[in-house]
């Protein structure tokens, strides 16, 4: 079964959540937010490009660490 875009970043999201980063010598958290959008017909990249910044920033808001679909 082919994993999604989402699924896949979701994936790499939960991968750093729980690698153990060190700085030195204590633990330092890193998490991982993102935003994706897919190409509609006739939309150009710039629209595209809009739509995953705004989902960015959301998934920002919403408390970081987590994908958002734009």
């Amino acid at each position: 079964r082919q994993m999604c875009i989402r699924d896949r970043l979701d994936t790499l999201r939960s991968a750093i959540e729980n690698c153990p980063f060190h700085f030195r010598g204590e633990r330092v958290t890193i998490s991982l937010s993102g935003g994706i959008s897919a190409f509609g017909s006739a939309e150009s990249s710039e629209q595209v490009f809009e739509r995953a910044d705004q989902a960015l920033y959301r998934a920002k808001r919403g408390g970081r660490n987590r994908i958002e679909v734009g």
